[in-house]
């Protein structure tokens, strides 16, 4: 999982669109970490939350679209 960048907490408003609702269960350990994240940066610890799994999925995302461009150069043919 590749590191998150402070510079992706800054507090920037974000062009996020609908959102849904998420409950997960975290470690204390987690917790903790995202707390005193949200305190450093004066942040919900839900903005930290959403952030982190924004980067997480626009990495995902670029990582897919390396996969197609990848694969079409190849003739998207599998071994």
């Amino acid at each position: 999982v590749p590191s998150l960048r402070i510079s992706d907490f800054t507090g920037e408003p974000s062009m996020i669109g609908d959102r849904v609702d998420l409950r997960a269960k975290i470690t204390d350990k987690t917790n903790q970490v995202l707390e005193a994240h949200a305190i450093a940066y004066k942040l919900e610890k839900s903005e930290v939350v959403r952030k982190a799994l924004e980067q997480w999925a626009d990495d995902q995302i670029h990582i897919a679209t390396v996969v197609v461009r990848l694969t079409r150069g190849e003739g998207g043919g599998t071994a």
